[in-house]
């Protein structure tokens, strides 16, 4: 806008008609169709010939009613020619607009709008540009009326009536265009001729842009029809000319190689077939060419390549399946033992649908490679089904055809890499399966998967027909079974798989990693020999899992360097030792907790079990002047700080067998801290541990170095069981402690464990935890006890005697009265 000059019309106050899909511009004739409540009272109230209205454009409007804000501030009064009334509540009204107008002032807007108004003074500018610039909007309106379909040739003969004045030249070209209405408003609110005519050149250059590249992918698309239309008629006349020379049509030879496959496979299942031979009849209607084709010729080939009912032979003889697994697997006899009772439950009661298998356990310990076992064992095939990121449903249980993109699931497109329906299937990692996104629950998909009760029937929606599940043996493979839902659990049989101990590590490295590993890389025994001892550092220093996984990349370190140094050298003979271990793999990555050198007074060893297995863990106790409180350090979590509390109340309770002054807890506060604090702890089994400590500190007594132990403790003083025994022992083992103390309830443990642990160790299996004080405490002696310790002891023991005397003699009483009462005689 070039200029503010307006001329204030006479002072009277001006009807507004919004519109809402159309732009006036002055000079034109217009007809408006008015439905909208404000717009009829405006036309029922001012429904005289010749009455002038006001014209503007309304914004964007979200409710029925327009308001002041709505309307834009430039628009023309228009002069009403006509009146007619259409249907009911609607008029079609025809007006003639005249100039543009300033909308100054607004009245009111109920019943409709009324504003005051000024006539706005147009700047006609330099006359020489103004004519250039109508001759550039000349041209590219003809240029525009021939490339686009919407402008007749006629339009330009309209608009060269009106090119001797410039500004309504424009007004009647935007008025023509088919443009959006904001950019309509644009040249109506430009009071400048020559920024109307810039606007207005701009506009129709975009139009002319967007004509062009309609008409190119117009003229893309007609080109693409006219080729397929000639190679259709072309393969016609290839086919009639093959007719008459006796050859095969590709396509037909095609569908009659599907349909002999189809006739000479007798493991076909009815349904398969009818399915089969319904999908070889569309291929034979449709083109090569249409993509179609191609969905269904993949359709039939996945059909064709499941293993319909055929079924390998297997091995039944149950002494070399124990065998095979005997010598493949070592060590964890409990879980080769529940496997082979598995196992020899399917051959003794073949018609009975025996559990599914559930093997749980850390990385690296076997898992997988036990299944492939069973599979070589047994003489079936075997498939690894990793699930782990699977995140939808489809991934699952395949997708419709009808979809783009449509495949089949992981479970039935495994099956289509087989020969036979009873392979071994190992389900790996059920465990880490994604969270859906509209919150599913993935792991109970796979309960149609396993259940022998269900897989008989097992639906792939890609492949749209019931599939037998049933003859093959599913193996499930977990890490932790907290994230498998029940219902799954109880349809399987879960055999849990501990870690690996360092005495089996060295043994497995021995006898199995290092053979395999210098097979693979072309090295003998005479190129690289490794120690027992520095197999042992390798475990110790290098890696800290349960499984093996870690110390086999040590190992595949090892002999890359090997290979390297044979190739180069020609020849290579490694001595790997304890002594010079560092030279191949660098600085030890780990260092192990170790026993303390003597004893301490608020330093006990406890035990730890983690997920890369078991570990010393020591506690640290610190008494200080304070007010009786508990502090506690270290990353513990809710339940190890309750376990705190818990053994801080009872130690304090057993103040007068410990030899501590009852006024010390209250007038000191005790500080219990676990080393590592970056790494989190939690769990109830450092009880014992805490105990102790907090008697140490308290009664200043030294806790042994050479003793370790492990247990959760009530608030009573009772020892209970814990897990993790078979890691813990093997932790202490390895850091020189030989005297350990456990629950009484983890006694059934020790049978499980090896021979050398069981015969290098002292286990302590102790109920109380004043059972503990003696053997871990040295200057503690339970004969100093305080005269009312010694009455409260005499007061239990009585109590316990006359109990016992109680029971016996009411069980006396009722035994002589079943031998009465048997001798007496039935009446009759």
């Amino acid at each position: 806008m070039t200029t503010d000059k307006s001329t204030a019309l006479e002072d009277t106050a001006y009807p507004v008609l919004p519109l809402l899909t159309t732009v006036v511009f002055p000079g034109t004739v217009a007809t408006l169709h008015v439905s909208r409540k404000q717009s009829i009272s405006l036309i029922r109230q001012n429904n005289e010939i010749d009455g002038e209205i006001v014209l503007a454009l309304a914004k964007e409007v979200t409710s029925d009613e327009t308001r002041y804000g709505d309307l834009h501030k430039i628009g023309v009064i228009a002069r009403i020619v006509k009146i007619q009334e259409s249907h009911k509540d609607s008029y079609v009204l025809t007006v003639a607009a005249e100039r543009r107008v300033h909308l100054v002032k607004f009245v009111t807007e109920e019943p409709y709008h009324i504003a005051y108004v000024e006539e706005v003074v147009e700047d006609f500018g330099n006359p020489n540009e103004q004519r250039a610039m109508t001759k550039r909007i000349a041209d590219l309106t003809e240029r525009l009326t021939k490339i686009d379909d919407r402008y007749s040739p006629e339009y330009c003969n309209l608009f060269d009536l009106s090119r001797d004045e410039p500004g309504f030249y424009c007004d009647t070209v935007a008025n023509q265009l088919h443009i959006p209405l904001d950019w309509k408003q644009r040249v109506l609110d430009a009071l400048s001729i020559t920024e109307r005519a810039g606007i207005l050149i701009g506009i129709i250059t975009e139009e002319l842009h967007k004509a062009s590249i309609e008409n190119e992918l117009k003229s893309k698309v007609e080109l693409s029809l006219d080729r397929h239309e000639r190679e259709k008629y072309l393969r016609q006349q290839l086919t009639e000319i093959r007719r008459e020379l006796g050859d095969a049509d590709p396509e037909e030879k095609l569908v009659k190689d599907y349909e002999n496959k189809i006739a000479s496979n007798p493991n076909l299942p009815d349904h398969v077939r009818e399915r089969a031979l319904l999908e070889t009849g569309r291929l034979s209607l449709l083109s090569s060419a249409s993509a179609e084709y191609g969905s269904t010729r993949n359709y039939l080939d996945f059909l064709l390549s499941l293993p319909w009912n055929r079924r390998g032979a297997e091995e039944n003889d149950v002494v070399s399946i124990e065998k095979t697994i005997s010598k493949g697997y070592y060590g964890h006899d409990a879980v080769k033992t529940e496997v082979l009772d598995f196992l020899a439950i399917r051959k003794l009661t073949a018609d009975i649908r025996t559990p599914v298998l559930c093997l749980a356990g850390p990385p690296g310990t076997g898992k997988t490679s036990l299944a492939e076992l069973i599979a070589k064992a047994l003489n079936r095939e075997f498939i690894n089904i990793n699930v782990a990121g699977t995140t939808s449903v489809e991934e699952i249980r395949g997708r419709n055809r009808t979809f783009i993109g449509a495949a089949p699931g992981k479970i039935i497109r495994a099956f289509s890499k087989l020969k036979t329906c009873n392979p071994v299937v190992v389900i790996d990692d059920l465990d880490k399966l994604s969270e859906h996104k509209l919150g599913y629950s993935l792991p109970l998909l796979f309960v149609e998967v396993i259940d022998p009760r269900q897989n008989k029937c097992f639906f792939d929606e890609y492949l749209g027909l019931p599939f037998d599940l049933s003859e093959a043996i599913f193996i499930v493979t977990v890490e932790s079974l907290d994230s498998v839902p029940d219902t799954l659990c109880e349809r399987m049989e879960v055999i849990e798989s501990a870690g690996y101990i360092e005495s089996e590590k060295v043994d497995i490295a021995r006898s199995f990693i290092l053979p395999k590993l210098m097979k693979r890389h072309k090295l003998t025994a005479s190129d690289m020999k490794i120690s027992k001892n520095a197999i042992r550092k390798i475990v110790r220093n290098y890696t800290l899992e349960s499984g093996i996984l870690g110390l086999k990349r040590e190992f595949e370190v090892l002999c890359r360097k090997c290979v390297r140094q044979k190739a180069a050298s020609g020849k290579v003979a490694w001595k790997i030792t304890e002594r010079n271990l560092e030279r191949y793999l660098g600085t030890p990555i780990f260092i192990p907790e170790v026993a303390e050198t003597q004893p301490e007074v608020g330093v006990a060893t406890g035990l730890a079990w983690t997920g890369s297995g078991g570990d010393l863990m020591l506690v640290e106790g610190l008494r200080m002047p304070g007010s009786g409180n508990v502090f506690t350090t270290g990353s513990l979590g809710d339940v190890m700080r309750e376990s705190i509390q818990a053994a801080h109340s009872y130690i304090r309770s057993k103040a007068d067998l410990l030899g501590i002054d009852y006024s010390d807890f209250g007038n000191n506060d005790v500080h219990i801290h676990f080393p590592s604090g970056g790494i989190p702890k939690d769990g109830p089994s450092a009880g014992v541990a805490v105990s102790i400590a907090i008697a140490s500190v308290m009664s200043e007594c030294p806790i042994r170095n050479d003793i370790a132990m492990t247990g959760e403790v009530s608030l009573r003083g009772k020892v209970l069981p814990v897990s993790g025994i078979r890691e813990k022992i093997a932790a202490a083992h390895r850091a020189g402690i030989f005297r350990i103390i456990l629950p009484a309830a983890n006694e059934k443990d020790i049978k499980a464990l090896p021979d050398q642990l069981r015969d290098e160790i002292e286990f302590i299996f102790v109920e109380t935890i004043d059972e503990v004080f003696e053997h871990t405490l040295l200057d503690f002696d339970p004969k100093v006890l305080s005269l009312q310790q010694l009455v409260q002891n005499e007061i239990v023991r009585v109590t316990k005697n006359i109990q016992k005397q109680a029971r016996l003699g009411k069980g006396g009483i009722v035994e002589k009265k079943k031998r009465s009462s048997a001798k007496r005689p039935k009446k009759r």
